[in-house]
């Protein structure tokens, strides 16, 4: 794993400081109750937000790592199925940088794609049997 951190994150940047990349990437989280797959939805140097599960709690503890990346932080909201964790430490631009190129390739697709799709045929007079 590429640990790739810069220094401490600016405690007087404060909420939404920092610019977020928006992306829809396979994760993995660990925390006490174990390692679990996940979709990383957005990242900045300072946090990211994720799909969260039904053991997750603002507090924990947690390791999130994506493609070659992890970052540990801890949960500071968990709810209507996402969190949010804030990384100990930062990371470097180079990270953020790398993740929009993964994204660009490894996207995963979202959850409403399948009904995009059937409309999009539909439009375009294709039916499917």
């Amino acid at each position: 794993m590429n640990r790739a951190l810069a220094s401490a994150p600016d405690p007087q940047i404060g909420r939404r400081g920092r610019n977020r990349l928006r992306a829809r990437l396979a994760a993995r989280i660990v925390t006490i109750h174990g390692t679990r797959n996940t979709v990383l939805l957005d990242l900045s140097a300072s946090g990211a937000r994720i799909r969260a599960t039904e053991d997750m709690a603002k507090g924990q503890q947690a390791m999130l790592t994506w493609s070659r990346y992890e970052a540990i932080g801890s949960l500071v909201w968990v709810e209507d199925g996402l969190c949010g964790i804030a990384f100990h430490d930062a990371l470097l631009p180079e990270v953020l940088i790398a993740t929009r190129d993964l994204d660009a390739i490894d996207r995963l697709p979202g959850e409403r794609e399948p009904e995009r799709t059937e409309v999009r045929a539909g439009v375009a007079g294709i039916r499917r049997v």
